[in-house]
């Protein structure tokens, strides 16, 4: 738990040890306040949460891997449930776009941007040691200040995205 604390270096577990339990969350909180039906939802969440599941945990050993080539091997495993999650949540958010108007319908389409663009920062952010030279400090700083940001923002602000859905499509206005 405590190796190479010393030495100054990062202990990734305990960040894909929230990941495991955040991400699926906060799929399965999405597809409910989309309104995804019963049936629909049920389906969804058998293939996305088991997707998230293996995305984070394929991109775990190439986090701690020592060669680049075991890393990239790892970023380009788990960008493959990466894509899949995604597409499938784009295309659901997108249909509930489409299916409502209003402030709901821009709460949706605002929620897609967040969802996008902060989505987007992790597979990025994992590559800095990779791309600008594993022993480069500044690259693993680079890395750990992306994933807060992306944490940050894909967290708290999609929480509080997901919550202005949820309140626009009840009409409270709060």
């Amino acid at each position: 738990m405590w190796s190479g604390w010393a030495e100054g270096t990062v202990n990734e577990g305990y960040r894909y040890a929230d990941w495991l339990i955040t991400v699926p969350l906060l799929v399965v909180e999405l597809l409910i306040v989309l309104g995804v039906s019963a049936d629909r939802r049920k389906k969804l969440m058998f293939s996305l949460v088991p997707a998230t599941v293996l995305m984070i945990a394929l991109g775990y050993p190439g986090e701690v891997a020592s060669g680049d080539g075991m890393k990239w091997l790892f970023w380009v495993l788990a960008m493959v449930p990466f894509a899949f999650i995604l597409y499938i949540l784009v295309g659901e958010l997108k249909a509930a776009g489409a299916r409502e108007t209003g402030a709901v319908s821009k709460a949706i389409k605002n929620a897609t941007a967040v969802l996008l663009i902060t989505w987007m920062v992790y597979p990025i952010a994992y590559l800095f040691p990779v791309v600008f030279d594993a022993g480069n400090e500044g690259a693993e700083t680079a890395r750990q200040i992306g994933y807060t940001l992306a944490d940050i923002t894909a967290k708290c602000l999609y929480g509080l995205m997901i919550l202005n859905i949820a309140r626009a499509r009840s009409g409270d206005s709060h």
